[in-house]
């Protein structure tokens, strides 16, 4: 996986927010949830740890950023 600058991030979960969500129209029942709620449960997130925690530094650091400049008051709806 490579890094995506900045503009490209945000063209690509605009992207990702966009896509036919038609075929997802179908509501989960409760064993549905009930089971991915297990696998999320039993899942092993040690191979991606790492670059979870690095994500979680920089958007702590771009979430600092913003209120240092006051960026954050700007894009609220």
């Amino acid at each position: 996986m490579e890094a995506i600058d900045d503009p490209q991030l945000e063209t690509l979960l605009d992207s990702g927010w966009k896509l036919d969500h038609s075929k997802f129209s179908e509501l989960a029942s409760m064993n549905d949830i009930d089971a991915l709620a297990e696998v999320a449960q039993n899942a092993d997130l040690s191979s991606v740890r790492p670059q979870l925690a690095d994500l979680a530094a920089n958007l702590a650091k771009r979430r600092n950023r913003s209120f240092a400049t006051g960026e954050l008051s700007r894009h609220k709806a």
